[in-house]
């Protein structure tokens, strides 16, 4: 058992890359050792437990599914921060494809200058709502760029920790390849 928040990041990230490691790869050893592997199939499950962000960001506000569903129905984008085939897989329908490339570390500290995001990509009115989400859990790309919108000075910056994930678990619609669907449980 593993608490879900820790105030030592240091001690959590490490300990996480060892769970990563061991649901990754250490099944390729415990077969040797006459143990069952865990199935491949439930592995992003685990991982998407491990929501590893930032419970707040400073200058933002976190938002969840409902909200972000108000917000875009009131004419706020929505800014998907993951990589374009994962856009492409599934979206929120009208969602913004504005890719987060990083390079830096999985923290509340990581140096943004490591990274790649293209901001002339966002509104250029910096005093309008604007959301950024991605896949939630161990995906920091959401968070990430919503620090450089808000380090660029946009007023009304909106997190969606969940992201996609919890956006799904609602049943809300998802967009893909310039499809809207419903998402199946």
């Amino acid at each position: 058992m593993i608490n879900k928040t820790s105030d030592n990041i240091k001690k959590r990230l490490a300990l996480l890359k060892f769970l990563g490691w061991g649901i990754s790869l250490g099944d390729m050893i415990v077969t040797d050792l006459d143990f069952m592997p865990v199935k491949r199939t439930i592995l992003p499950q685990i991982r998407s437990t491990w929501n590893d962000t930032p419970l707040s960001l400073e200058g933002a506000e976190v938002v969840n599914a409902k909200q972000v569903l108000d917000l875009r129905t009131s004419g706020v984008p929505i800014i998907d921060a993951r990589v374009a085939a994962e856009y492409e897989e599934a979206h929120i329908p009208k969602a913004i494809s504005v890719p987060y490339a990083e390079k830096s570390e999985k923290s509340s500290n990581f140096n943004p200058q490591q990274d790649r995001f293209d901001l002339s990509m966002l509104p250029a009115n910096k005093n309008a709502g604007i959301v950024f989400y991605c896949n939630a859990g161990a995906c920091w790309k959401g968070y990430k760029a919503a620090v450089v919108a808000v380090n660029a000075e946009y007023k009304k910056v909106y997190w969606f920790r969940g992201g996609l994930p919890e956006w799904k678990s609602k049943n809300y619609p998802v967009e893909s390849s310039g499809i809207v669907a419903r998402n199946s449980r």
